[in-house]
């Protein structure tokens, strides 16, 4: 027999601690090895803020002449954070996202610079020289570093997104904020830029300096939707 066990290890309520719960779950008692999947209802368990509750599995063989033998899981502990605690990790989230935001945005200020001054350097020139080359990889290569960062940023706005509405879904203002940020940075880093970079890296290779030079100023545009964020 495999059931999974619960019980209150720590509660504001006193009376809750100790509490512990039993739940059978079902396996195919026949074969020699079997494996499953649990997924535990935490709402059904009316866990409270800043309870604690230990858990574990324990399976038991059907042993009728000497008595079943035990066999438990390791005993992990879940623990519901209050608010307080859970507004905490959001404000030390955001603030990790407004650095990461703030670093994307001068990081972009760079990468347009240097499209520009790119730029203007062909136009004094018939072809794309090896001095030229070097220096549209390296943009490349930054544009490409930025577009990790924006992922970064996408990825931690998102969660940090879902885990505010969890919060306080009532705050309105505060989630719109925070959707026309995620809106935007999903804009910056859309099929067109990865477009952009693939069609500058072929143009330089080929040593089309005119077209390569449109990619270069379209780059400068990318750029200034994401330093108006």
């Amino acid at each position: 027999a495999l059931n999974f066990n619960y019980s209150i290890t720590k509660s504001a309520d006193q009376k809750r601690v100790g509490k512990s719960f039993n739940i059978p779950i079902l396996i195919d008692k026949t074969a020699a090895q079997s494996s499953f999947i649990y997924l535990w209802n935490l709402k059904k368990t009316g866990i409270k803020e800043g309870e604690e509750m230990s858990y574990y599995f324990d399976l038991a063989d059907n042993d009728g002449v000497f008595g079943p033998k035990h066999v438990q899981s390791t005993k992990k502990i879940y623990k519901l954070s209050s608010k307080d605690e859970v507004q905490k990790n959001i404000d030390k989230a955001t603030s990790g996202v407004k650095q990461k935001m703030e670093s994307a945005i001068h990081q972009s200020e760079k990468i347009s610079r240097d499209a520009k001054k790119i730029n203007q350097e062909l136009m004094d020139q018939k072809n794309i020289g090896f001095e030229q080359k070097k220096d549209i990889e390296r943009l490349i290569d930054k544009q490409q570093q930025l577009q990790n960062l924006i992922k970064e940023i996408q990825k931690d706005s998102k969660e940090n997104l879902f885990k505010q509405k969890e919060l306080n879904p009532e705050e309105q203002k505060t989630l719109e904020k925070q959707k026309q940020i995620q809106d935007l940075f999903d804009h910056v880093l859309d099929d067109q830029t990865k477009k952009l970079l693939n069609e500058l890296q072929k143009l330089m290779d080929q040593n089309q300096k005119s077209l390569t030079e449109d990619q270069l100023k379209q780059m400068q545009l990318d750029q200034k939707s994401l330093q108006n964020l």
